[in-house]
């Protein structure tokens, strides 16, 4: 993986991304976005059309669910039966340093990339692809915070450790950083049943749940283990 992604650091961190090649077998187009004037973050699937989202924001809530717009949406259609538009919350990073946390991952095993047509604005010059993980293994992308003094150094390692994709900062200077590296595959517990029951949901709105169906997500509550 090459860093072909870069962003002035006082500038509020965005980046669009995805996994594998264009014109072969790749995930869907993700969409990572810091607030402007407040120290919130964003993540999701362009394909879901502002339905979904994974949110981070700066009072430490951090949840993944459906967009207030899509709510009202279903709202105005009477297709809206009440209840938590979130599927999952929590609030606590894992914390990899001292000055480091782990806020979101993104799993992207290379035996479920596919090729499938890409809308044109997902084609963009702005558009960043990695490469994927070898076969048989997962490339995670993780969205990390450190202070806004501490030194990052983006030189990218050799031997497969992490790399950075893109650094930028949130609206109270903090610095985020989009880091990738290729992992055996590991399977989370709970995780399918999680993910066919956000599809379900999903059918009985009128997304087709193939959407869903790209890359697999994941935030860690735990510490991560060292490897």
């Amino acid at each position: 993986m090459r860093e072909r992604c870069t962003e002035p650091l006082g500038r509020p961190f965005e980046c669009w991304f995805g996994v594998g090649q264009p014109d072969g077998h790749h995930s869907m187009v993700w969409k990572i976005w810091a607030a402007r004037k407040t120290a919130d973050l964003y993540i999701a699937a362009r394909s879901m059309g502002g339905a979904m989202k994974a949110s981070l924001h700066a009072s430490g809530k951090r949840n993944v669910g459906l967009t207030s717009e899509y709510v009202r949406s279903l709202e105005s259609r009477q297709s809206w039966h009440g209840g938590s538009r979130h599927y999952d919350s929590w609030e606590a990073a894992t914390k990899l340093a001292p000055s480091l946390t782990l806020e979101f991952l993104l799993r992207f095993p290379t035996a479920q990339l596919r090729p499938f047509p890409l809308a044109q604005r997902d084609l963009a010059k702005k558009v960043v692809w990695l490469a994927p993980a070898p076969e048989g293994q997962v490339l995670e992308v993780g969205l990390l915070y450190a202070p806004s003094e501490s030194p990052v150094g983006t030189e990218l390692p050799t031997g497969g450790g992490p790399q950075v994709v893109l650094a930028g900062r949130l609206a109270d200077a903090r610095q985020v950083l989009l880091v990738g590296i290729p992992r055996p595959d590991r399977t989370f517990e709970g995780q399918a049943s999680k993910l066919r029951e956000v599809a379900e949901q999903f059918q009985q709105m009128g997304v087709p749940p193939s959407k869903l169906d790209r890359c697999s997500t994941k935030h860690l509550r735990q510490p991560a283990t060292p490897r």
